[in-house]
């Protein structure tokens, strides 16, 4: 054969040498690392580094929002703080929650899959205070025990609102109608992904005076993939789409386009480039570059006489002649130098 890289003779000969003792069988156990870790891919864990600049500005947006809202609902200054988001395995955020808490599940039309809101029980109790009449600082239950159906009524309206401005926050950047599904106390009950499945952990922290509280939005990664571009967009074009709604009229989308391209412009004048000024050049070999001491003279191949070539990131954009302006060497500028053509160059 062709492709064959010993001959029979030479297998031969391996043969026998391998019974005779001569060389030794690869018999030996290979040795496990302890640093060796297995991989398993059901889980697809894939590589997400870094973050959704767009989804970041929507949690902000969800924040505002939510602020305002909450606090006309309470009749009471109210303080709303984003935390970072965190990218977890779903079993491993279920089994932190704490108990106890409300669960609910929300779809995420026309995206597919299940979110998941969980409100913890101290901002539960601290809500229920302060909307029938009592004081924020004063819980109204010991924390471990079941929820009332009082109470569940009134997450349920808190979640209501809170649907409400995220649906508002997402509105420029996709139509996210997000819609209560149903609400669980257990969260075993709760299994919107598979434990291995990967989630973003949203966690806003609702502040009422001298209690808060956590409200965590719980989005499956793979419900994002469809949008992920979007979400990906850079910070300056998420500000620009949250400014943008789907009823802005051609006149408005006239006046964002310009202002993006003002914004381009004044970004590229603002880059610093290094610009340089030929005087002429030569070719030294090695030996004699090694040899060359102070005072030696080295002959260029332009005459002096020759006008100077000013480059602009090592392309050739101006010729001109050498001065002097005050204590500075200066460089004066007489003519452009044309383009090259892509046709001129080969």
């Amino acid at each position: 054969m062709a492709d064959q890289i010993l001959s029979q003779a030479e297998v031969n000969a391996l043969l026998n040498a391998v019974s005779d003792g001569a060389i030794r069988a690869g018999s030996e156990e290979a040795k496990t690392r302890e640093d060796v870790k297995q991989y398993d891919f059901s889980t697809q864990d894939r590589n997400r580094q870094g973050s959704f600049p767009a989804l970041d500005m929507i949690n902000e947006r969800i924040v505002n929002l939510f602020r305002i809202s909450l606090s006309g609902t309470t009749r009471n200054v109210v303080n709303i703080y984003l935390r970072s988001t965190e990218m977890i395995r779903y079993e491993d955020f279920i089994n932190s929650v704490p108990l106890p808490a409300t669960l609910s599940m929300i779809s995420l039309r026309p995206l597919r899959g299940i979110a998941v809101v969980v409100m913890e029980g101290q901002l539960v109790y601290a809500l229920v205070n302060i909307l029938l009449g009592g004081s924020e600082a004063t819980p109204s239950r010991i924390l471990g025990k079941e929820f009332t159906r009082v109470e569940l009524q009134i997450a349920a309206k808190v979640l209501e609102q809170f649907l409400e401005k995220m649906e508002e926050a997402w509105k420029p950047i996709f139509p996210l109608s997000p819609k209560f599904v149903r609400t669980e106390l257990n969260p075993q009950f709760v299994a919107v992904v598979g434990g291995a499945e990967q989630v973003l952990a949203v966690p806003f922290e609702i502040q009422l005076e001298t209690v808060s509280g956590l409200m965590t939005l719980v989005i499956p990664y793979s419900a994002l993939d469809p949008i992920r571009r979007k979400l990906l967009a850079s910070s300056y074009q998420a500000k620009d789409m949250l400014l943008l709604d789907e009823d802005t009229d051609l006149d408005e989308q006239k006046t964002f386009e310009q202002r993006w391209v003002q914004r381009l412009r004044t970004a590229i004048r603002e880059l610093e480039l290094g610009v340089t000024v030929d005087y002429g050049r030569t070719r030294l070999t090695v030996s004699d570059l090694m040899n060359l001491s102070v005072g030696d003279v080295i002959q260029l191949d332009a005459s002096i006489l020759d006008p100077l070539t000013a480059r602009v990131e090592g392309i050739p954009k101006f010729q001109g002649s050498a001065g002097q302006t005050g204590q500075t060497i200066a460089f004066k500028i007489e003519k452009r130098v044309e383009p090259i053509s892509d046709e001129g160059m080969f």
